[in-house]
């Protein structure tokens, strides 16, 4: 996706990026996918995933309606960044139970705030692995 403007709208910040196609992956994961399209589609979401936390960003509601899949050229696109945030350099403590954001369905325990654990990156993996592969 390339960016093309960055608006504020309704005390919202977003980016507006340029649609190269695909689907929402929820779209594609209620039939069944050949083995292979399956696999690449996995790599490359991986792939995605290990950027966004190299470049330390933690997504925090990773679900399949928040990945674009592109079934012929195989790329994926991440959306949803609405709660993103940078990966912290030293260790946070974990934020109370009221302060719950993101998809309850898709999250990490971590992020529900009911374990003794901060959100980083293996929360993501942990959504990434339980509920889009």
């Amino acid at each position: 996706m390339r960016p093309l403007e960055l608006v504020r709208e309704h005390g919202r910040t977003m980016l507006i990026v340029g649609f190269a196609g695909g689907v929402p992956l929820d779209r594609l994961i209620h039939q069944p996918i050949e083995i292979g399209q399956f696999l690449r589609l996995a790599l490359a979401l991986s792939v995605a995933l290990g950027r966004l936390h190299k470049g330390r960003l933690i997504h925090k509601d990773l679900k399949p309606a928040n990945v674009i899949a592109n079934s012929t050229t195989q790329p994926v696109w991440l959306t949803g960044f609405g709660i993103a945030s940078h990966l912290p350099r030293a260790p946070q403590s974990p934020e109370p139970a009221e302060f719950i954001a993101g998809t309850l369905a898709h999250m990490a325990p971590e992020q529900t705030g009911r374990m003794n654990r901060s959100i980083d990156s293996r929360s993501d993996r942990y959504s990434l692995g339980r509920h889009l592969l």
